[in-house]
């Protein structure tokens, strides 16, 4: 089968003359170009209809997809709105609203939307959603290997059953805040797959000892990993293909692979990203925390498997840190090695110098910083009791980001001294298009970097699904 693709989009225009400006613009526009345009009756209103040539080759798409809607497009201004469509069916269910008629299944009647919206606020200045059990329906009919009918419940089983998203923005809500919003995920089936790992409203606890005043983000979330094996058995189960070469002793082997692992941890987990100026791929840092609360198994199992894996162990305060170098065999600017430890209750998991010095504030928590960048944005919002909350500073957070590029950057050049020993011409072409690609990209980095400020948000999981807060203040002058 086939999948038509059509829209349909309106703007209110109000008393403004955006209306006249367009409609000049429209005509100057078919007057000097070949496009074909005609005049059609709509309920009693003048729509124009252009018909252009639009042909893509079949097989050049992925998927069969009917673009026949896209060869004629309708334009209107009338009742106050600019309209732009390809189906005439839209434009007539307008027309009839505004004449007064009622309207079966629209959007406001869905019990879906219905649910995002009251998880968000309805009343804000820009909002938007995603019915997803249309796009499953939608990707099955635009499916012809039939391997859809597999990947999907793989998918589902996976990912949660998720009906719908959604979210809603307001712009400058205050004198202090560029803008707000919510974002939501409605399960009405109940929070399940990867979903179902976060746990529900939960009191936040202190901000640990080892997040420093370098930090860049920092979140703090409350993970059920208990329920990591029967995820996996799950997703295993919804595969016939994979289940049917599942004997139980494999299945046996792969509960006891994960047990040892996830049983040691707790429910508490911290995400940190950290930087120091000038920002350079050594500068900048990772790490997740998780809670642990089986040190000595989880260090035994740590000490078994990570040998074989490639890791290298190292004594450091009295803790092993576990480390697998990725740079092996390649010539990467940037390391990409990556260490593993469990101290103080938790386990460490990011890059060796993040690790070490989370280790060392644990070690001598006198000496820590206890200034752990906590932003002004983060004051703002409610995340007392949630299931997981956050702050970060956007405008380092592009810095950062920017001087990684930068130093991956490297390689392109390494790559076109190669190219120019055997074809100097080509070597310059790829060079000037790579400095304008640099230029470019440099200049909209700077410009996001100076336009976003301080940011904070929060998320609470219930029994259907997820209500995420987030604001971000308008950046120091």
């Amino acid at each position: 089968g086939s999948v038509g693709l059509g829209m349909f989009a309106m703007v209110e225009l109000g008393k403004s003359k955006i209306g006249d400006t367009m409609l000049e613009a429209f005509t100057k526009y078919s007057d000097s170009t070949d496009v074909e345009v005609e005049t059609i009756d709509i309920s009693g209103r003048s729509i124009w209809l252009v018909q252009n040539e639009f042909e893509i080759p079949t097989d050049a798409l992925p998927i069969v997809v009917d673009l026949t809607s896209l060869s004629q497009f309708y334009f209107a201004i009338t009742d106050g709105y600019f309209l732009f469509g390809t189906e005439p069916e839209g434009f007539a269910s307008l027309f009839s609203a505004i004449d007064g008629n009622p309207i079966d299944d629209t959007l406001a009647s869905s019990e879906v939307y219905t649910a995002l919206m009251q998880r968000c606020e309805n009343d804000s200045n820009a909002k938007a959603g995603l019915l997803l059990t249309n796009l499953a329906d939608t990707f099955l009919q635009m499916d012809t290997s039939g391997m859809g009918m597999m990947i999907l419940p793989m998918a589902k089983s996976l990912f949660g059953d998720i009906d719908g998203i959604a979210e809603t923005i307001n712009f400058s809500p205050s004198e202090d805040v560029l803008f707000s919003g919510k974002y939501a995920i409605q399960m009405d089936g109940g929070r399940d797959g990867l979903m179902g790992l976060v746990s529900s409203e939960s009191p936040v606890g202190p901000i640990p000892s080892f997040v420093g005043e370098n930090t860049i983000s920092y979140s703090q979330n409350s993970i059920e990993f208990s329920n990591v094996v029967p995820l996996v058995k799950e997703i295993i189960a919804s595969n016939p293909l994979l289940a049917m070469q599942m004997n139980p002793q494999m299945m046996q082997q792969i509960e006891s692979g994960i047990s040892m692992y996830f049983s040691t941890l707790g429910t508490e987990t911290h995400v940190i990203f950290t930087g120091s100026e000038p920002y350079t791929g050594d500068s900048v840092g990772y790490m997740i925390a998780v809670e642990c609360t089986d040190e000595n198994t989880l260090s035994n199992v740590l000490g078994m498997t990570m040998p074989s894996l490639g890791a290298t162990p190292n004594d450091f305060l009295g803790n092993q840190i576990f480390t697998v170098d990725f740079n092996s065999g390649m010539m990467m600017p940037i390391d990409l090695s990556f260490s593993i430890a469990v101290g103080g209750g938790y386990m460490f998991a990011g890059d060796q110098q993040a690790v070490e010095n989370a280790l060392r504030a644990i070690a001598n928590p006198k000496d820590a910083n206890s200034g752990h960048g906590l932003n002004a944005a983060a004051s703002m919002l409610n995340h007392d009791v949630v299931s997981g909350w956050g702050y970060g500073n956007m405008s380092d957070s592009i810095k950062a980001q920017a001087a990684v590029m930068k130093e991956l950057q490297g390689m392109s050049e390494e790559m076109l001294l190669q190219v120019e020993e055997f074809d100097p011409e080509m070597a310059a072409e790829m060079r000037a298009d790579a400095e304008q690609g640099k230029a470019l990209q440099s200049a909209l980095l700077t410009t996001m970097a100076n336009f976003f400020g301080p940011m904070a948000w929060s998320c609470n999981a219930d029994d259907t699904g997820f209500t995420a807060e987030f604001l971000m203040l308008k950046p120091a002058m």
